[in-house]
Formats: structure tokens, C-alpha cells, sequence
């Protein structure tokens, strides 16, 4: 969704003029428990046309053959570990699959303290982890996973 009713909330020209109780009334459509359902929650930075003419290509980034092949690895490392992908996993079998280190927990409870995170988001967290860490290739989860799927849920 846009970020206003407008779209243009964070950019400098055009600048956004929606007033904020608009602003607040447009975000308060969506209700809490439907967001709780949405696993990935990005706010992405306008980038302006000068910054895409200067770009040059990032030296990491990945082809869509290399990010195929790292998914599918990490699809295949969730099919031995539990039977199905992370996404699939209920409340007990996420506890059970998908407990991060106890830095990670720490980090994900000090959150939870902050931000009044549901059950349900914590549990969409620790999953969204646990993918971190499978695309890592990595048996464990750790606090690095748990604060890069923290980012990825939109704050009200």
C-alpha cells in the first residue's frame, strides 16, 4: 500500500501534503490482525532518477539463477528438517523448528516489549528467521536473522 493517501509521504518533490490524522486514518484501513498475517512488511525509500543514472551494478548481487538456486537450497535444507516449508509451520512446530539463539529470543522479546507484537506476528518473526538463516545455509538461528525479519514488519 502507499505510505498516504497521496503516495507521496517521504519525498521532497512532489512533497506530500496530507495532513496527519488523513495520514493516520488512511493507515488504520488496514487492521491489525490482517497485517499479523503478512509475513514481509517493507517500507522502500523513493530513489530518485539521478540515483538510478548513477548506478552502478553492486558487486554482490545476485543473478536470478544464483537467488533460484539459494532458494531452492534453502526450500530443500526446510523439506529434510520438518516436511514443509517454514511458511506452512504451526505455533508448536515453529517453537520447536525455528527458536533462535538466546540472543536472538532476547532480541525478540525486547521487541515484542517495544512494538506490542501479537503471538501470531511473533511466531510470523521467528519464521521469516528461520528462512534467513536456511538462505544462510545455516543450522542456526541467530540474533542477526531475528533483527533482519524484525525490519521487515511495518510499524504502526
Amino acid at each position: 500500500m502507499n505510505p498516504c493517501p497521496c503516495g507521496r509521504a517521504g519525498q521532497v518533490r512532489p512533497r506530500c501534503e496530507c495532513p496527519a490524522p488523513k495520514v493516520q486514518h488512511y493507515r488504520a484501513r488496514i487492521s491489525g490482525p490482517l497485517l499479523d498475517r503478512i509475513d514481509l512488511q517493507l517500507t522502500l525509500p523513493v530513489v530518485e532518477a539521478q540515483a538510478i543514472d548513477d548506478a552502478a551494478p553492486a558487486p554482490e548481487a545476485l543473478t536470478t539463477a544464483q537467488a533460484r538456486e539459494l532458494v531452492c537450497a534453502a526450500r530443500a535444507r526446510q523439506q529434510q528438517r520438518q516436511g514443509c516449508c517454514n511458511a506452512r509451520l504451526g505455533p508448536a512446530e515453529t517453537l520447536q523448528h525455528c527458536r533462535a539463539e538466546p540472543a536472538g529470543m532476547q532480541l525478540l522479546r525486547l521487541a515484542v516489549e517495544k512494538q506490542g507484537h501479537s503471538a501470531r506476528a511473533q511466531h510470523r518473526i521467528l519464521r521469516v528467521a528461520r528462512s534467513i538463516a536456511d538462505l544462510d545455509s545455516r543450522d542456526a538461528v541467530i540474533a542477526n536473522d531475528v533483527a533482519e525479519a524484525l525490519a521487515m514488519r511495518w510499524e504502526r
